[in-house]
Order: structure tokens, then C-alpha cells, then sequence
């Protein structure tokens, strides 16, 4: 009896626990940014044909905060949206007037050596000497329109190639003749569907004076928080919540009408200040034989336990609790009965 009421209160403070537990699990999700922002700032360089671009990574799952550089392969599912922020840097003191740079940018889905497709375009001028310029791409939307144009041309493909062309050009007036300088540069982003990786790399320049600037850092891919992470984050945590409030609910009820109805009885109170001679059984065992003698409370059973020194032995049988003392040739019993 006593055991059984122990053992629930140690259930209701478990449950507690979880609760509060859940509580504060809740209020980290939500305390969670829904997305990163890493605020990346390309170099001013001072020489002249030189270009940079920074990769950003917007993952699809919770990822630790970190920066890889030169990055190689990255797993698909892990990738919802790329940013390649591109900058380059036109001479800025040429021998001529009327200047005018511009930046054209072609981004291209391709199956390599079979077929094109121009997904974007965009020309970007520029008063000072850097033109910077964010291409975006949709990861998903680009994989299901290269599957769609593989099916289009019945040629399935596992393997497709995004490219961002760019020309930048300087156009300027020189002894009244109008002249136009172009340096293309270009990186490339190999999309495998079976080994499920997008891998970066870099094209060789078809003009030379185009070059990588080897003052600036590397590229860089940012990899942070995403929104569907933490939202899905925070739903799981609410239906944690949820469930653990409703079954706490229940089991604080259910403890609470049990404890009700065992403190309501004065017997059983009367039990808990003699539980010192009180042993639980199973069974009425030993000499049973005896003359029964019945008595009126357990109080009056609880002096006569003492008198000749025998333990109290207590059976609960459906809503009847027996107390009983075996003293030789004599059973001492008191019985009290539960009322529904």
C-alpha cells in the first residue's frame, strides 16, 4: 500500500521533469533563428582584370556554423539554395573617356555535350571600377527541370552542369574611335544524381588577362541555419509538448482521485501512523486455526499488536483491507471495507 503510493509519486515527479523538460525545448526552438545570415564582404582590389566570388550554402537540415574553403563536393539534400556572390574589378584609370563596364552574366543548365538551356541573364553596369552582381539558384527547380528536358529529349541523364558565364566589358572612346574590351570568366557546378553531390570547380579563361586574384581569399562556401530546420524543430517540440502535457494530465489525475481515495479513509490514515508494525503479504499465512476475535479499530489492533509483541500482517483483497495479529491460539482481525 504504502510502496504502491511511493512509487506514484516518483511517477508524477518523472513526468514533471519531462514536462518542464519539453517546456524549455520549446522555448530554445523558437529562440532560433530562421535562417543565417552570413554577411560576406568581397575584397577592393587594386589591380586591375582581376575577379572574386564567394559561394553560400543554404542547407536543408540543422548544420553546425562553419566555413569550409575551397569546397569540393557537398551533398544534395543538403542544399536548398545557392548564392554566388561575384565581383570584378575593371582598370580604373584607362587612357581614354566615356567609359562605360558592364558585367553580363548567362547562367546555363546543360547536359554536357548533348544539350543547353539559358535559365537567367543579366547585365550590370557600373560608375565606379567594381561591378558586383548575386546570381541565386533554386537547387530543387533546377534538378526537376533538368529531369523534365531528360525525359523531353528521351536521353535520362544522371549527370548535369550548371554554368555562370560571365563577360565583363570596358567600353571606352580612344582618339574618336570607340573600342570595347571583354574578359569572360566562369564556374562551374557538377550536379551527380546517383553519388547525390553538387561539386564546384573552376573553368579555365579563355582571355588571359582575366585572372583569379591571388590577393583575396579563396572561394569560401558558408554553411548556417536554415529556416525548414528550425521550423520542423519547433513542431516537433510543440507536439512534445502537447503530448507530454496531456498524458501528465491524465497520470496527475488519475494519482490525484487515487491518493484522494486512499487519504479519505480514517483507516487507512490510521494505517500510515502504524505502517512501523504494518507487513504487507499476499496471503493469510501461519496457524489460522485459532479463536477470531474482531475488534473495532485499528488503533484498539495497533495496542495489541504491542502488548504481545506480533507484527500487524495487512491483505487487501479487491476493496476490503484485512489487518490481522496471530497471537498463539487467538487471530485478532480488524476489516474495513472500501465504498465505491
Amino acid at each position: 500500500m504504502f510502496r504502491g503510493i511511493f512509487y506514484n509519486k516518483i511517477l508524477i515527479g518523472v513526468v514533471l521533469f519531462i514536462l518542464v523538460s519539453s517546456i524549455f525545448m520549446v522555448v530554445y526552438a523558437y529562440q532560433l533563428p530562421l535562417e543565417k545570415v552570413h554577411e560576406s564582404t568581397l575584397y577592393e582590389y587594386t589591380s586591375k582584370g582581376v575577379f572574386d566570388y564567394i559561394v553560400t550554402l543554404y542547407p536543408s537540415i540543422l548544420y553546425e556554423d562553419s566555413t569550409l574553403t575551397n569546397p569540393d563536393k557537398v551533398f544534395l539534400k543538403l542544399v536548398d539554395k545557392v548564392a554566388v556572390s561575384i565581383a570584378y574589378v575593371f582598370d580604373s584609370k584607362p587612357p581614354a573617356t566615356e567609359i562605360s563596364n558592364t558585367l553580363d552574366v548567362e547562367v546555363l543548365l546543360s547536359h554536357p555535350q548533348v544539350w543547353s538551356r539559358k535559365m537567367s541573364s543579366a547585365t550590370i553596369g557600373s560608375r565606379e571600377n567594381v561591378v558586383k552582381y548575386v546570381v541565386e539558384l533554386d537547387i530543387p527547380l533546377i534538378l526537376s527541370l533538368a529531369k523534365n528536358i531528360s525525359q523531353a529529349v528521351d536521353l535520362p541523364s544522371s549527370k548535369y552542369t550548371i554554368i555562370i558565364n560571365c563577360v565583363a566589358k570596358t567600353t571606352f572612346t580612344l582618339a574618336g574611335v570607340t573600342r570595347t574590351t571583354n574578359f569572360p570568366f566562369s564556374l562551374q557546378m557538377n550536379l551527380d544524381l546517383v553519388g547525390k553531390t553538387i561539386e564546384f570547380s573552376q573553368r579555365e579563361f579563355s582571355n588571359t588577362n582575366a585572372q583569379k586574384s591571388t590577393e583575396a581569399r579563396e572561394t569560401a562556401v558558408h554553411v548556417g541555419f536554415i529556416s525548414v530546420s528550425t521550423r520542423l524543430l519547433r513542431q516537433v517540440s510543440i507536439v512534445f509538448l502537447v503530448a507530454t502535457s496531456a498524458f501528465t494530465a491524465t497520470l496527475a489525475g488519475i494519482s490525484v482521485a487515487h491518493l484522494y481515495k486512499v487519504r479519505k479513509s480514517s483507516t487507512l490514515r490510521s494505517a500510515r501512523k502504524y505502517k512501523s508494525l504494518i507487513v504487507e503479504t499476499s496471503e493469510i499465512s501461519g496457524d489460522v486455526s485459532g479463536k477470531v476475535v474482531k475488534v473495532k479499530s485499528l488503533d484498539e489492533l495497533a495496542k495489541i499488536s504491542e502488548s504481545v509483541v506480533k507484527p500487524i500482517m495487512y491483505l487487501k483483497t479487491d476493496n476490503k483491507h484485512s489487518f490481522y495479529v496471530l497471537d498463539e491460539d487467538v487471530i485478532y482481525i480488524y476489516e474495513h471495507e472500501e465504498k465505491s
